[in-house]
């Protein structure tokens, strides 16, 4: 009879199996002892050159203030270092619609929530504090989340999802190595090496792209539009991205336990054409105004809903997106307000236009009061009955705060809409545009 040693293959198979148990018994110890823990904010997909506070103190007033070197994506916003008692604060991330462009935070969803909830709740304290960031996407918010989270959050609101193709990435991983870190991931074994390996979380990591600090858009460039060509490969991996992204701002607030809540962004569906076709979406666009013009809504709806998705220069949440961010808040169990559907109400048969958004995404004031008193609302059973009367007191305060608003603000924001149409057709006055690949600065 033929011995162990005479048998290679068995030796083989039996050092595979005892390889295989020490592994079993290291993961099973790191479970138990806690160690390893998987970090949400670290982001797959690509790396930054570095982050920065989106706050910093003001020592004259005590307060947490927008650094002054993120003021050219951010408008500047405040609240107090000491969190007072009998204070409820918010959080809000997002891009420019959260921002309030193309005017500001004084008009934004933001400012009115804040003024509705002081009419209904006048013996409580309320922070509402605006962190949308023009062409800001949804994985340049993981830093900014988990700096708030050092400022004693009661809530996170969050609307992003149309800037998720404004800066060039490769995704140069191959299928098989996107696979085989999916399946890595699940160890805690894997994530324990890896904080041993690179312990300082801001390093970069050479497989993945490297983005700028600030956000690079392509259209922030002259020709920028040229960049834009049918890829339908590069559209799934970033729809993949924006899955992970969403699933991750959820589980490092769940972590923390802070509670959060997503706005899906309003889309210009009846009255923006696409921003670049090479004919399929254009040819739907055509026939969704041909069927509206028939007064048939129903297929004047689908062809409009093609024609957005068809759009080579996607400035608009993709519909597949937008599924992905209500199933992924469904599976959750996170609150998800449809600000698509919300505003629609405002439009004859629920086609969101020019009724209620200024240009292809950006809602008016009037549908920024809408938004914030859709979620002055949804607050009503954490923070209890409102005061009676309180719908009275809120009217008066939005006139009152509308005419505190000087021309010049109107005038501004006036302005940022048409430099923004410019900036939707490439024409900004940016350095060229080179190439898709490699973008260079004069």
């Amino acid at each position: 009879m033929a011995s162990f040693q005479d048998r290679p293959w068995l030796r083989r198979f039996v050092g595979l199996a005892v390889g295989l148990l020490i592994l079993l018994f290291i993961e099973g110890f790191c479970r138990l002892a806690g160690l390893g823990k998987p970090d949400p904010a670290s982001d797959p997909f690509v790396s930054f050159e570095g982050t920065s506070p989106l706050f910093t103190t003001d020592p004259r007033t005590n307060s947490y203030v927008t650094a002054s070197e993120r003021l050219k994506y951010f408008v500047e916003d405040r609240f107090p270092r000491k969190k007072a008692e009998n204070t409820y604060r918010i959080f809000c991330l997002g891009g420019s619609t959260v921002q309030g462009r193309p005017y500001s935070i004084q008009t934004s969803f933001t400012t009115w929530l804040r003024l509705g909830l002081e009419a209904a709740y006048p013996d409580k304290n309320f922070n509402v504090v605006n962190c949308g960031g023009v062409s800001y996407a949804s994985y340049r918010l993981i830093p900014i989340l988990k700096e708030c989270l050092n400022y004693e959050p009661d809530l996170f609101i969050v609307c992003t999802g149309q800037n998720e193709f404004l800066e060039e990435r490769t995704y140069a991983q191959t299928k098989r190595w996107r696979t085989a870190h999916a399946a890595a991931s699940k160890l805690r074994l894997y994530h324990l090496l890896q904080s041993k390996l690179r312990p300082d979380s801001t390093h970069t990591d050479i497989s993945r792209p490297i983005l700028k600090q600030e956000v690079d858009a392509l259209l922030d460039y002259r020709g920028g539009l040229e960049g834009y060509q049918r890829d339908d490969t590069w559209k799934r991996r970033v729809q993949e991205h924006y899955q992970t992204n969403i699933k991750r701002i959820i589980s490092i607030a769940k972590n923390a336990g802070a509670p959060i809540m997503f706005l899906k962004p309003p889309v210009n569906l009846k009255d923006c054409p696409p921003f670049k076709s090479d004919g399929p979406a254009n040819e739907s666009y055509e026939r969704g105004q041909q069927c509206l013009a028939r007064a048939d809504y129903r297929n004047a709806e689908t062809y409009l809903w093609r024609a957005l998705q068809e759009d080579l220069c996607p400035l608009r949440l993709l519909p597949a997106m937008a599924e992905d961010l209500r199933n992924i808040c469904a599976n959750y169990r996170v609150p998800h307000l449809d600000l698509h559907t919300l505003l629609g109400r405002e439009c004859p048969q629920g086609l969101l236009g020019n009724e209620i958004l200024v240009d292809h995404v950006h809602p008016s004031i009037r549908g920024h009061q809408i938004i914030g008193n859709a979620l002055l609302e949804h607050l009503q059973p954490t923070l209890g009955p409102p005061n009676p009367g309180w719908e009275h007191r809120r009217d008066r305060t939005f006139q009152v705060h509308l005419d505190s608003l000087d021309a010049l603000y109107y005038a501004h924001g006036q302005q940022r809409l048409r430099n923004l149409r410019l900036w939707t057709k490439g024409r900004t006055d940016g350095p060229r545009f080179r190439n898709q690949s490699s973008l260079t600065r004069e």
